[in-house]
């Protein structure tokens, strides 16, 4: 199990609303609590992509309606095997690690899971 963090704001984390277990629910980025909204399991997929499961609801990571398009939100959603719920993890220059949808966008980039205007904000939604 792991949280996902941010360079943005090192206090912040991915979490599920609330805890939600409705699939839907949007994720977001919230102070760290420790909870299980705010962990994930990452299964790599034989193709070397992953799916990341949220351990409170067991609902993936998914990009809504599988638009490969900025500004498109990332909710959880019943594992369904699309590309829309596999991710790819970079590592960046500085150690970090990125994570990118492996749906490709119109210019045939991965687009990454990002946090809209650097807003570091409690309940800031992830694209």
């Amino acid at each position: 199990m792991y949280t996902i963090g941010t360079k943005l704001d090192a206090s912040k984390d991915v979490d599920i609303p609330g805890a939600s277990s409705a699939p839907g629910a949007a994720s977001q980025i919230y102070s760290n609590n420790q909870t299980p909204a705010q962990r994930f399991s990452f299964v790599k997929g034989s193709d070397g992509s992953y799916t990341i499961r949220n351990v409170s609801s067991n609902l993936v990571l998914d990009v809504a309606g599988a638009v490969a398009k900025n500004g498109t939100r990332v909710q959880q959603y019943k594992a369904n095997g699309t590309d829309a719920q596999k991710w790819e993890l970079v590592r960046n220059d500085d150690g970090s690690w990125g994570i990118l949808s492996w749906l490709r966008g119109a210019n045939g980039l991965r687009l990454a899971l990002d946090i809209p205007y650097a807003n570091a904000r409690n309940g800031a939604p992830l694209w």
